[in-house]
């Protein structure tokens, strides 16, 4: 049963019948009131965990801040963003409703309220709050992959391009649907309105405009700081207003904005200098329609690979049970057609997935640069490939992340307290027909494997009379468990304890797999090993 829920309205009489159909429906659901947002707010931040209300009921239309602004105050929040919120509200337009329930709102109920929708509102929250939720462990390793994405997505806005740009929407929409599955519906919107947004940049050939990095670089901050807040546990603390005028002012017509920039000219503020507009080439049109179907593509396959293993276990029942029929033969040859057909299916698919290697040599360069300039370190970058060779797009992806986390912790850890003297080393070599090894070697510093096994105990991860047995080797092997890190401190680096464990369980998603060694004084290497091709 629901024991605790807060009703804001700041009508006294709307409130009181409002309180009255709640007690109608169950008289002993501690109920408290409050006439305005700000004070239910003040309130809820004053609980302890056992005070928190399980759900919330709210007007809409109130005096300095609204039931919106509250519901996505309550759903933006880490603390409090699980929380049933019903809309209870004279409001009958459907866009309100739509919206208000796109932001997380688990009802909207048009006044007078009425006991059954009490009763139902009740019993919503109830089987809410009974089911499983989600471990503070996976929400980390949202918030860590999450980050490196917006990170990978900033990297790419000084040069936008019609193929670059599939990588940060890719990104985009990775980011959203880990917002929506973990119950942050408010970034998850913000970011569908931004790739909303997105379309018209890339169909007006607006990519290199300075509008449009100017929006991307504002959103990417929002989002970075949405994701910090969940990482501390604390209230979003950024201005998203001026953020939603930037974007209602790009998706004004061509013709509007002319006008706009006419007038200021006219009225001495001169006109806004822009880079030439983008122009989409018949190419970029060709990926980003690939992009779009990939994953439905993939999907048919699998389909059509599987209809193919049924029939071919059909074909053989059928010829070892009717061994003197003729149909039997006529099915397998059926089935030889299928599979013929399903194989050049196959390799026309893989060749919309695979991309060329010589993209990964210039994320890394970017990362590299950025992570010097950061920590206003200069660190030297030797590479080694062969730039003919390619990869499965989803493969690259995944070494991209993992490649951001070793180069970030070199930069970070390795080189800490030293400015010049830094090299990482990155090899790529084709070790068989269909897998690739990647070396990244650092001359840092090395990984104290005392101050590892410290960071182990301290944390409670493993006992100090199991550490005291383990090798060198298994030692090293820790950096790689979740929660570890031997930073007092995250920074926008490292310290966060997830990255490296994340990391290892996307590449044995793969069939992949990463190992370290160390030498102290000498430096690091991460060796990984991935797939060509990602197997359906």
């Amino acid at each position: 049963m629901i024991k605790r829920a807060y009703h804001v309205d700041d009508s006294k009489t709307s409130q009181r019948f409002v309180q009255d159909t709640i007690r109608m429906v169950d008289p002993k659901l501690e109920l408290k009131l409050f006439q305005s947002a700000k004070d239910l707010i003040a309130a809820l931040e004053g609980c302890t965990p056992e005070q928190i209300p399980e759900i919330i009921f709210t007007d809409q239309a109130m005096p300095e801040m609204d039931g919106i602004q509250l519901l996505k105050w309550v759903k933006a929040h880490p603390k409090y963003h699980r929380i049933p919120v019903v809309m209870v509200t004279a409001e009958s337009e459907e866009h309100r409703k739509k919206r208000a329930i796109a932001l997380g709102a688990e009802l909207y109920i048009e006044k007078p309220i009425q006991p059954e929708q009490v009763a139902y509102s009740l019993e919503l929250a109830e089987s809410k709050n009974a089911g499983a939720g989600v471990s503070r462990e996976n929400e980390l390793h949202f918030t860590e992959e999450s980050m490196d994405r917006v990170g990978e997505s900033t990297a790419l806005l000084p040069a936008l391009t019609p193929d670059n740009f599939q990588t940060l929407k890719r990104h985009l929409h990775t980011i959203k649907g880990g917002a929506y599955s973990f119950q942050y519906p408010v970034m998850g919107e913000f970011i569908h309105e931004l790739e909303r947004v997105a379309e018209k940049i890339e169909k007006k050939g607006l990519l290199q405009s300075e509008d449009a990095s100017a929006i991307f670089s504002k959103s990417f901050d929002y989002i970075k700081a949405q994701l910090m807040a969940i990482r501390e546990m604390k209230p979003v603390q950024f201005d998203v207003a001026l953020l939603t005028k930037a974007i209602s002012e790009f998706e004004k017509s061509p013709e509007d904005r002319a006008k706009e920039k006419a007038k200021h000219h006219e009225q001495g503020q001169g006109p806004k200098q822009e880079k030439p507009a983008g122009v989409v080439s018949n190419d970029g049109i060709s990926t980003r329609i690939q992009n779009e179907k990939l994953n439905h593509l993939q999907d048919q396959v699998k389909k059509v690979i599987q209809c193919k293993n049924k029939l071919g276990h059909f074909s053989r029942m059928l010829s070892s049970e009717f061994t003197d029929e003729g149909f039997p033969k006529d099915l397998e040859k059926i089935l030889e057609d299928l599979t013929e057909t399903s194989g050049h299916l196959m390799d026309f698919f893989i060749s919309l997935r695979v991309v060329p290697m010589a993209k990964f040599k210039d994320f890394v360069n970017q990362v590299v640069s950025e992570a010097g300039q950061k920590l206003q370190r200069e660190i030297q970058l030797k590479f080694e490939m062969d730039e003919t060779e390619s990869m499965d797009h989803e493969v690259l992806s995944r070494l991209e992340t993992a490649t951001v986390h070793i180069v970030r912790n070199s930069a970070d850890h390795g080189f800490d307290g030293r400015v010049n003297g830094n090299e990482i080393n990155c090899i790529v070599k084709r070790e068989e027909k269909d897998r690739f090894s990647v070396v990244i070697r650092d001359n840092g510093h090395g990984i104290d494997l005392e101050r590892l096994r410290a960071s182990v105990e301290k944390k409670g991860l493993f006992r100090p009379k199991f550490t005291e047995s383990m090798t060198p080797e298994q030692l090293l092997d820790l950096v790689f468990v979740d929660g570890l890190t031997t930073r007092d401190e995250a920074s926008e680096f490292s310290g966060r304890g997830v990255g490296l464990s994340a990391v290892r369980e996307e590449l044995k998603k793969l069939g992949g797999s990463i190992q370290v060694t160390s030498e102290k004084g000498k430096g690091t290497a991460f060796r990984i090993e991935v797939p060509r091709l990602f197997k359906l």
